[in-house]
């Protein structure tokens, strides 16, 4: 908590001069905000490009998944009948 202090009164010292200043407690330059922007710019195209890749590499096994129930087998189909609940090994 003790840490957290002296960021919080240099974070708000700048709130409260309307500028965005450093952790030395300077305003910062234009250049060093349009530097930063960037920095960010790039920190999320690059989280976008390794979700989207995740996301793809999710889809592919789901196309191997089975598209409907698989059929009962005479056995199943006379449990069914008899009131029972099938068995329908998976693996």
């Amino acid at each position: 908590a003790t840490l957290n202090r002296p960021a919080a009164a240099v974070y708000s010292a700048g709130l409260q001069s309307g500028q965005l200043v450093g952790p030395d407690g300077q305003p910062l330059t234009p250049d060093a905000i349009a530097a930063g922007q960037s920095q960010l710019a790039d920190a999320f195209g690059s989280t976008f490009w390794v979700a989207l890749v995740l996301i793809l590499l999710c889809l592919v096994p789901s196309m191997f998944l089975p598209r409907r129930k698989p059929a009962l087998t005479g056995e199943q189909q006379q449990d069914l009948q008899a009131g029972e609940t099938p068995v329908v090994p998976m693996h």
